[in-house]
């Protein structure tokens, strides 16, 4: 994937985070590829929730004790595992 589509690919992400941690759209804008989970209070069972989610909506599997630090590590797993 191409450089200048990774903004996509984290500006789905944070919508996928906004509807599953429930929070409020005024704080949608200041999630970013450096927003670690422990920012936004997601715990250890909303990251899998979130994991499970993104696995459907992009078709990948993520490992078991997969359990990323921040948006960006998310985003690049995406990237690196995403059916072409």
């Amino acid at each position: 994937m191409a450089d200048e589509e990774r903004p996509e690919l984290v500006e789905g992400l944070v919508d996928l985070i906004v509807a599953e941690l429930g929070i409020e759209d005024e704080e949608k804008g200041r999630i970013t590829h450096t927003t670690s989970f422990k920012d936004i209070n997601a715990n250890s069972l909303d990251i899998m929730y979130l994991v499970q989610d993104i696995e459907t909506e992009y078709g990948i599997i993520f490992p078991d004790n997969y359990e990323p630090r921040n948006i960006g590590e998310l985003s690049d797993y995406i990237k690196e595992h995403r059916k072409k």
